[in-house]
């Protein structure tokens, strides 16, 4: 009985042991990571781009004057742009066009007397928001933009009608405009393609201001004046 009793002590002294370092060898399972939101992620793109306007017309109450297009009534475009998105969904961007040679070949007045032009300038600087749907994680943006800028018109005026290879006098003036437009934008990487169409229009002025015969003429092709503006071109963006 007392060796029996000895065997049972000595069992327990040897199985505490194990026991305490089977406990002491035990793991745990790692916790889950914590989850966090996803954060705005911010982009900035640019583009250059070249195009042609088309379309282009007056729509003013100036009843002595109205726009006449050269044959081809078009003119080539080239320019730029700049802008931020957040999400690559809404942003803002700046738009430049120029246009070294807008198409225009001559002023009718009342009189039906050709007040001639040396095919004007037309630049834009135009300050957009934009709104984009990125598909395929971005690689393919369609978007649309407008906003508000300027319209700015340089032309080169005979001053003697009668003599075409007479002297000319050089007018600028700009004006508040707006445009609207749409297009696309495609990346694989960060390097893309870029394609829209944009509508522009000047406001418009009833009350004519200048005195110089080429400075009036300039002020009547700027009051008013919309047209149509498609552009390709390269696109960034990181």
């Amino acid at each position: 009985m007392r060796a029996t009793t000895y065997l049972v002590a000595v069992a327990i002294a040897a199985g505490l042991p194990a026991t305490a370092m089977a406990q002491s060898t035990t793991t745990t399972a790692p916790a889950p990571p914590a989850y966090s939101a996803p954060s705005e992620v911010g982009q900035w793109f640019a583009s250059g781009f070249v195009g042609s306007n088309f379309g282009s017309s007056l729509d003013t109450d100036f009843e002595d004057t109205n726009l006449d297009n050269n044959s081809s009534n078009s003119s080539l475009e080239f320019g730029g742009n700049v802008g931020y998105t957040w999400n690559r969904v809404f942003g803002v961007e700046f738009l430049a066009d120029f246009t070294p040679t807008f198409g225009v070949s001559r002023i009718l007045d009342a009189d039906d007397v050709n007040r001639l032009i040396d095919d004007p300038r037309v630049n834009t600087y135009m300050f957009n928001a934009i709104a984009a749907i990125p598909i395929g994680a971005g690689r393919f943006q369609p978007f649309v933009s407008g906003g508000i800028g300027g319209v700015s018109v340089v032309a080169d005026v005979l001053d003697n009608v009668l003599d075409r290879n007479g002297s000319t006098t050089r007018s600028s003036l700009t004006r508040m405009g707006t445009n609207l437009g749409g297009g696309v934008f495609t990346f694989a990487g960060n390097i893309g393609f870029r394609a829209d169409v944009r509508h522009y229009h000047s406001s418009a002025d009833d009350n004519r201001t200048a005195t110089i015969d080429a400075d009036r003429l300039t002020e009547d092709l700027v009051s008013g004046l919309s047209f149509w503006r498609a552009n390709v071109g390269i696109a960034f963006r990181w």
